[in-house]
């Protein structure tokens, strides 16, 4: 399984591969790199999901093609969102800022 593969994996949420190339080159990820135990425990992976997370929580919460449809409520894009940031607080405690609210789509409260 390729690196890109397995950030895939955490989601069943239709994700560009493009998107995916792109969090994972910016975090020094090669996406087309063999997956390994090691490389999901490194921080560079574990940041790119969080990233990926993000991208989910900003994206339309409804997608729908043809009789298949993937539905997210807001729980479950609160739920998203707290997962990125338990692990941005964890690897990227500056990142956040404790006075900031964030609500969906990335807007500032």
């Amino acid at each position: 399984m390729t690196v890109q593969e397995a950030i895939l994996s955490i989601t069943l949420y239709p994700c560009p591969s493009n998107t995916i190339t792109k969090v994972l080159l910016d975090r020094g990820i090669t996406s087309s790199d063999t997956y390994t135990k090691a490389i999901g425990e490194k921080d560079a992976f574990r940041l790119s999901c969080a990233d990926l997370l993000i991208f989910i929580s900003e994206n339309p919460s409804t997608i729908r093609e043809m009789d298949s449809s993937i539905v997210l409520s807001d729980s479950i894009l609160e739920n998203i969102r707290n997962k990125a940031n338990k692990i941005y607080s964890e690897l990227e405690p500056d990142s956040l800022d404790a006075n900031d609210v964030w609500g969906f789509i990335g807007t500032k409260i």
